[in-house]
C-alpha cells in the first residue's frame, strides 16, 4: 500500500505531552488551509511525497525502542484512512500507544479508527469557529462539491463521537487552538469554540501564536503576539461562561503560562 507521507519519522514530544516521546509520522493533503499552518508543504499530494507504508512500519519495528508511542500528524491524516489505519495496526502489534492529530472534518474515518479501537488519543486542531464566515476565511475548507456548511456538520459530528467514545472507553481528548492577532483572537469566536468542544470534558490547550515561528501566509511574520495578559483575559472570559471547563495557557516558547 502507498500513501502521500513524509518519510522522515522524527522523535518528538507534543504541546499536549511532554513526557511522551513519540515516533512523528507526517501525512500530505490538507483540507483546511490554516495561513498560520507550519507545514504548508504538506497540504497537498506531492508525488515526491509517496511513499510505501510497509517501509514506514518497517521503520517503527527498527526505532522501537526509541520512543513510548506514535503520532500521526500532518497534513490530515484521515484523508488517507487506510494508510492511517495499518500504521496504527502495526504501532498497537508493536506494544506503543497510538495518538492522532485531526481536525474532524472525516467523522465516517474517525469512526472507523475508533471502532477498531486503534486509538489512545485523539489530539484535535480546533483553529476556528464553526460559525460562517469566519469558518471559511481561516480554513478555506469549503468547495463546489462540498460546501463550508457540510464540513462544519461533519466536524460537528465528529466532535460528538469524541463525546460518546470517551463515555465508554479510555481515550484521551484534548484540544489545541492558536490565538492569532487578526485571524483568531475574538472572545467571540473562543466563547464559539467552547460551545462545541465543553462536552468532551478534554483539556483545551490555548496556544500563543509566535511570528517566528514558519507560517504558510509570510505575511504573519510581521505580526506581534498576543500578549501574556490578553490571553489570560481570553481565557478567563471563557470560564467565566464555561466554568467547568480546563483551560490551560502554552507561550510562544512552548512552554506553559501560569
Amino acid at each position: 500500500m502507498q500513501a502521500y507521507i513524509d518519510p522522515t519519522v522524527p522523535i518528538s514530544s507534543t504541546t499536549w505531552n511532554r513526557t511522551s516521546r513519540s515516533l512523528t509520522i507526517s501525512f500530505a493533503g490538507c483540507n483546511f488551509r490554516y495561513p498560520f499552518s507550519s507545514s504548508p508543504h504538506l497540504f497537498d499530494f506531492k508525488a515526491e511525497l509517496l511513499s510505501d507504508v510497509r517501509d514506514i512500519v518497517r521503520e517503527l519495528r527498527i526505532r522501537r525502542d526509541e520512543a513510548d508511542s506514535v503520532l500521526l500528524a500532518g497534513g490530515e491524516p484521515l484523508l488517507q484512512r487506510l494508510a492511517a489505519a495499518e500504521i496504527l495496526c502495526q504501532a498497537k502489534a508493536l506494544g506503543l500507544r497510538t495518538a492522532m492529530v485531526t481536525n474532524c472534518s472525516k467523522p465516517d474515518a474517525l469512526r472507523s479508527l475508533l471502532q477498531k479501537k486503534l486509538l489512545d488519543a485523539v489530539y484535535v486542531q480546533f483553529h476556528q469557529p464553526l460559525a460562517e464566515p469566519c469558518f471559511s476565511r481561516i480554513t478555506s475548507a469549503g468547495t463546489f462539491f462540498k460546501p463550508s456548511a457540510a464540513v462544519i456538520a461533519d466536524v460537528k459530528t465528529s466532535l460528538a463521537l469524541l463525546a460518546a467514545t470517551r463515555a465508554s472507553v479510555t481515550l484521551q481528548v484534548e484540544v489545541l487552538t492558536l490565538v492569532v492577532p487578526s485571524v483568531l483572537y475574538k472572545k467571540e469566536d473562543l466563547l464559539d469554540i467552547a460551545s462545541h468542544i465543553e462536552p468532551l470534558h478534554a483539556v483545551w490547550w490555548l496556544e500563543q501564536f509566535d511570528p517566528e515561528a514558519p507560517a504558510a501566509d509570510r505575511r504573519l511574520g510581521a505580526l506581534n503576539p498576543p500578549s501574556i495578559p490578553f490571553m489570560k483575559n481570553l481565557r478567563d472570559a471563557v470560564l467565566a461562561r464555561f466554568p467547568r471547563m480546563e483551560i490551560r495557557l502554552i507561550g510562544k516558547d512552548g512552554e506553559e503560562i501560569g
